[in-house]
């Protein structure tokens, strides 16, 4: 069997991807490969026990569930062992959030007891973990029989790769540089990326894939605000006045205020309360002014509609080096 390298791999999933039904196909990163290759050997019969640890939302019950798939059983968590039929096959066992059975509930020592039944038998089992204040060891009976592996977070280009498999897998098309710029701004673990992308789609109503970087930003505007990594109304405050303070005709301290509000307002469609806290204005304040620029560019004042086709260019600019 052979892992199948995000970037790298064939347009059309094939019997040999590792594919879970819910949540497609398993992208492979440096970060995991190491826990991939793992599962490889598992369903290749390879190992027998193999035990898969790291941090929440990297991927491992994905992967899981992709291995599940090609092996035609269900994941079981580890917590509902003692009611599973799987615990008793000869079949793989899939087994998630095996810290769960570490405690002395009775739940928990039915499961285990059952767990250390399966190893006594060599029947497979792969499970997965969080790391936390437990050693892998600990987790699963006669350690020294499980081959272990761990799933590391993503590095900033690995986070890109995975935004586009994810955006795959979902059918969501992004337009250019906005699965870089969404990688940077939203920080967190996968799911937090999944329900990124998940926004990004309810907000662009079926059109993402023609938004504009300004549109992605401000969409993402409450994640980057949780991160820090950015303020998108410092950037358009910024082009703005680097747009409106040079020409023929230069806008007045007023007017950029206003042109920035009205871009962060109908652009980037930010609520009017984040643009009036920025500006130290109220709500209806704002109003008026992005109602007094629109009607400016509605019948083509040539200054500041030049200001603001030169605003938007910038802001673009600083948001592809993000």
């Amino acid at each position: 069997m052979e892992l199948v390298w995000s970037g790298a791999a064939p347009a059309s999933v094939t019997d040999r991807d590792l594919v879970s039904p819910a949540r497609g196909r398993f992208a492979v990163l440096p970060s995991n490969v190491e826990a991939t290759q793992l599962a490889e050997r598992v369903l290749g019969g390879e190992c027998r026990f193999a035990l898969i640890v790291g941090p929440g939302g990297t991927g491992k019950t994905h992967l899981l569930e992709a291995v599940a798939a090609r092996a035609r059983v269900a994941v079981v968590r580890a917590g509902d062992l003692s009611h599973a039929k799987q615990s008793a096959s000869d079949g793989l066992l899939v087994l998630d959030d095996v810290e769960a059975i570490s405690g002395q509930s009775k739940l928990a020592i039915q499961a285990r007891i059952l767990l250390e039944r399966r190893v006594r038998a060599k029947r497979p089992v792969i499970a997965a973990a969080a790391t936390g204040g437990i050693p892998a060891t600990k987790l699963v009976p006669f350690s020294r029989v499980w081959r272990l592996a761990s799933i590391e977070p993503p590095s900033g280009d690995e986070r890109v790769v995975l935004l586009n498999e994810m955006c795959a897998n979902l059918g969501i098309a992004l337009p250019p540089g906005a699965a870089r710029l969404t990688s940077r701004t939203v920080t967190g673990d996968g799911r937090t990326l999944r329900g990124a992308l998940t926004r990004l789609r309810v907000a662009a109503r079926e059109e993402l894939a023609s938004a504009s970087l300004v549109n992605i930003a401000g969409w993402l505007f409450p994640y980057a605000q949780a991160s820090g990594s950015y303020d998108l109304r410092d950037i358009v405050f910024d082009a703005v006045c680097r747009a409106g303070g040079s020409g023929p005709r230069r806008l007045t301290c007023s007017e950029l205020q206003s042109l920035a509000a009205y871009l962060l307002r109908v652009h980037a469609e930010l609520p009017e309360g984040a643009i009036a806290e920025y500006f130290g204005a109220c709500g209806g304040e704002v109003f008026r002014c992005v109602e007094r620029v629109r009607k400016r560019l509605a019948v083509g004042e040539r200054a500041m509609t030049a200001a603001a086709r030169r605003a938007m260019a910038f802001i673009q600019e600083r948001l592809c080096d993000r």
